[in-house]
């Protein structure tokens, strides 16, 4: 018996176990109870926080059966409950979440224990940003990583092998860093000056005859890349120390020679950079 919201469910149409959020924003698929005691369809709500509630009841003794209050030997109605927030899903899929089509029928109960069989254990499928991925990432014990899985452009990974550090990248031309299907990452210094943010990777990459870092260059008045730069420096004040993050197009060598240009404007959610202090 629960006493929080329900957050996760299966869906039929997916053959996942998905989050409250995803389901709200994909109504035309069915839900289900994952419990096989139960397996009550499900559907998804929100008014402040995305929670799945039963048209019909749980089935008694089911996990996801609401809290009833006390009663006086009459029928009980499930407790008012304070919505409290669910802690963020761990993403598993890097981007935004791809269409897919529904089921044209609805289930069977034998399908549906065969699929509640199938997803036991197995975290809901959510898609996230970069910024989303990379807190999951740092907020994540270095012995879990390996466990944790995530897709990126279709292709499996860990949250362990999905990060590449760029201090092991060595000699080789900038064209193999994998930036195009990991997420890079790195330590870097900020500097702001009088007409942009300048970020410079502490690494540095061979070009031509010389070496030279990784830049962004972030102009002032380039909207919501330069205000989130400004709300970064303005929480963290005196840093200079950050680790950059990085998904997306190989940097390119600049006119000049003395460097390798990111180019990205953040409002890209799923290709851009992140800066977080060390």
């Amino acid at each position: 018996m629960r006493t929080h919201l329900m957050a996760e469910a299966m869906c039929w149409d997916l053959s996942l176990n998905v989050t409250a959020d995803y389901a709200c924003a994909n109504t035309e698929f069915s839900y289900f109870c994952s419990h096989s005691v139960c397996l009550q369809e499900v559907r998804p709500k929100k008014i402040v926080n995305a929670h799945f509630f039963a048209p019909g009841m749980h089935v008694p003794g089911c996990p996801n059966e609401p809290e009833k209050s006390d009663g006086d030997g009459t029928a009980q109605k499930p407790a008012k409950r304070v919505s409290i927030v669910a802690p963020p899903a761990v993403p598993t899929e890097l981007g935004p979440a791809k269409s897919r089509k529904g089921k044209v029928r609805k289930p069977t109960k034998v399908e549906l224990l065969a699929l509640s069989d199938a997803l036991e254990g197995k975290p809901p499928c959510c898609a996230g940003t970069l910024i989303e991925v990379v807190n999951a990432w740092r907020a994540m014990p270095k012995d879990r990583r390996p466990e944790k899985q995530l897709s990126i452009n279709d292709e499996k990974f860990t949250y362990e092998s999905a990060f590449y550090c760029i201090s092991e990248f060595g000699e080789s031309p900038i064209e193999q860093l994998p930036c195009t299907t990991r997420v890079i990452h790195g330590a870097a210094r900020v500097e702001d000056a009088e007409n942009c943010y300048w970020i410079r990777s502490v690494k540095t990459f061979p070009a031509d005859n010389c070496k030279v870092n990784l830049i962004i260059r972030v102009p002032k008045d380039n909207g919501i890349t330069a205000k989130y730069m400004k709300d970064l420096l303005a929480i963290y004040q005196g840093a200079t120390s950050f680790t950059l993050f990085y998904f997306g197009d190989v940097p390119k060598l600049s006119a000049s020679g003395k460097s390798y240009g990111i180019s990205k404007d953040i409002s890209n959610d799923y290709e851009r950079f992140v800066v977080v202090p060390d």
